[in-house]
């Protein structure tokens, strides 16, 4: 799920980018909490979806560094 959500991500596809994730969370992929950091989902930060996805997971927003 999580690499559909990746293929996704590269044609700017938001819908499909939050079912995938969704889709991962529910499926317990261990490597999911990294789309806080990963560039491909930089689009994304904005969506509620997206800041519900990453608050469901206990992780803080994301920060640009200075």
């Amino acid at each position: 799920a999580l690499t559909l959500a990746n293929d996704y991500a590269m044609i700017s596809k938001r819908e499909e980018v939050l079912h995938w994730l969704e889709v991962a969370f529910e499926k317990r992929n261990t490597t999911l909490p990294r789309i806080n950091n990963s560039p491909e989902f930089e689009f994304m930060r904005s969506e509620p979806g997206f800041k519900a996805l990453i608050k469901k997971m206990g992780l803080s927003d994301y920060q640009i560094p200075e």
